[in-house]
């Protein structure tokens, strides 16, 4: 890497390692101090732009930074300057095709870097070039077995998109042996098990997330929705109760209604009606009264509160609301989902499924949510859910 300062080097390589580990806020950090170094230092400015591309929602900026990392690029090395041009093209021109020769290049010119090789295969996922993908990943992890990277990566491609859970708990293993430090390869283990339907080991590897990380809110969330499955009303009610407060008491998290949602669930389960409708008609209050747009944002919104009144039991009224949201849903597979949340409550499983089914067509990401997921408990034995999530 070309930079002025073995200081700055030294903070960019402790920023990828982080990267590696899946430790995203503190590999954006590095990179940043690196930037106060050197603010010239091209690779330390494209990868943080590719960070808040990638994974902080900060698109804008991580465009205008890697704009910027090409422009100075004027003295890097060779190798530098085409990883710099491609991620350029694939990110900020969106010229997949383009970006997908010059990773081929690199690839020819480096056949030691796995870089190039687990670009192309981001590309080529996200062409829905699945089973090429999964390839160039491990092809990937081939050049450079320490790497987790490409290891999230196949496990990412074989278990979500795809769909063979039994060949991605291999990856989840190998992540788990790379880096045991970090709960983000037992979230991965554990969730290939949830794939499998195996929910016990499922439980304990949640359990092993918030042992690593009492504060994960992946491994919170998600231990309650399978205590919730099994039927452990009470302990998901603790799990729900301090994931409602964190959301309810922040400006930054966007789940108030379906954490509320989720805790009045429980509470039902485990036979506390009075509570579980004060949570539920608590939440009714605060969004019924909520200006609408028209926007797909406002369909979730408005599936939201249907599952809300379809809770407390209004089933009339929730499905006259989800039929609103029906108009402005435009395709939208997460507003899909929400509305077969809806029906899933009201007992209606046959138009659950089916906006299941066009969820999933439209691309909504995770198949096996749905196996967990609080309000479709009722249709979750189903038949046709076995065909949507495979094992």
């Amino acid at each position: 890497y070309t930079t002025s300062s073995w200081e700055a080097l030294r903070l960019f390589t402790m920023g990828y390692k982080e990267w590696e580990a899946s430790n995203i806020p503190e590999a954006a950090e590095l990179f940043k101090l690196a930037l106060e170094e050197d603010d010239k230092f091209a690779s330390a400015k494209g990868s943080l732009g590719l960070i808040y591309i990638q994974f902080l929602g900060r698109p804008e900026e991580g465009r205008e930074l890697l704009s910027q990392a090409l422009e100075d690029a004027s003295e890097v090395s060779r190798r530098e300057y085409l990883k710099l041009r491609a991620v350029n093209r694939q990110f900020v021109d969106e010229d997949l095709e383009e970006a997908l020769a010059d990773y081929r290049l690199m690839a020819d010119l480096y056949p030691d870097a796995s870089s190039p090789v687990n670009n192309s295969g981001r590309i080529l996922e996200r062409l829905g070039r699945y089973e090429e993908a999964a390839r160039m990943y491990e092809r990937a992890r081939e050049i450079d077995p320490r790497s987790t990277i490409p290891v999230f990566n196949v496990w990412m491609v074989l278990n979500q998109r795809l769909r063979r859970p039994i060949e991605a708990e291999e990856a989840a293993r190998t992540a788990v042996r790379l880096i045991p430090e970090s709960p983000w390869p037992y979230h991965m283990l554990a969730w290939t098990m949830v794939s499998q339907r195996r929910f016990e080991e499922a439980e304990e590897g949640m359990r092993k997330v918030l042992e690593i990380d009492e504060n994960n809110p992946y491994g919170r969330s998600n231990l309650a929705h399978l205590l919730h499955r099994r039927g452990a009303h009470d302990e998901a009610i603790e799990l729900y109760r301090k994931i409602h407060e964190r959301s309810h008491s922040s400006d930054t998290v966007n789940t108030d209604i379906y954490d509320s949602l989720c805790l009045g669930l429980a509470l039902q389960g485990a036979g506390r009606p009075q509570e579980a409708r004060a949570v539920l008609q608590s939440e009714l209050e605060d969004i019924l009264a909520q200006a609408g747009d028209g926007s797909a944002d406002e369909g979730q919104n408005m599936g939201r509160k249907a599952c809300i009144l379809a809770a407390l039991g209004r089933s009339g009224e929730a499905q006259d609301l989800a039929l609103g949201a029906e108009k402005v849903v435009d395709g939208d597979p997460q507003t899909l989902m929400i509305l077969a949340e809806v029906h899933a409550l009201i007992g209606d499983p046959a138009r659950a499924i089916a906006l299941l089914e066009e969820s999933f067509e439209n691309g909504y990401e995770d198949p096996y949510f749905i196996l967990t997921n609080p309000p479709l408990h009722g249709i979750q034995s189903r038949p046709e859910i076995d065909e949507l999530a495979p094992r």
